[in-house]
């Protein structure tokens, strides 16, 4: 189960359309703030493969001279930028989006905006 947050709002759910299709549904009535860039553009809906390709992004490049050592400390052989994303939770200083990846995950746990004890932002519909 993959969830996309915003701070503390759960923007989406995860929905099988046929294996191994997934795809991720928009929940109703988000403030349009809270919905990713680039992500949700002409649809509520977006292709698992397209969420993947836009949480890789937003993880450290494989040309970092310290990318070693990260990977190491992440428990990772070897650079997958989507397996980066599902540990970092693909999380940003700069925006309030990230990857709930266990029920349990929370904003102040698992953001690096929550963890640095930023508040959540308090979204207007």
């Amino acid at each position: 189960m993959f969830v996309i947050m915003c701070d503390n709002i759960e923007l989406t759910t995860t929905e099988n359309i046929g294996l191994p299709q997934v795809q991720m549904r928009l929940k109703p009535n988000l403030p349009k703030d809270t919905i990713p860039f680039g992500l949700f553009r002409n649809s509520d809906t977006e292709s698992m493969f397209k969420v993947i390709e836009w949480f890789s992004d937003r993880v450290f490049p494989e040309e970092r001279v310290d990318c070693k050592e990260l990977l190491e400390e992440l428990g990772l052989e070897r650079y997958d930028p989507w397996e980066i994303a599902k540990l970092t939770r693909g999380t940003l200083m700069t925006d309030g989006w990230w990857l709930k990846v266990h029920p349990t995950d929370t904003y102040e746990e698992q953001s690096l905006r929550g963890l640095a004890g930023i508040p959540a932002m308090d979204f207007e519909s």
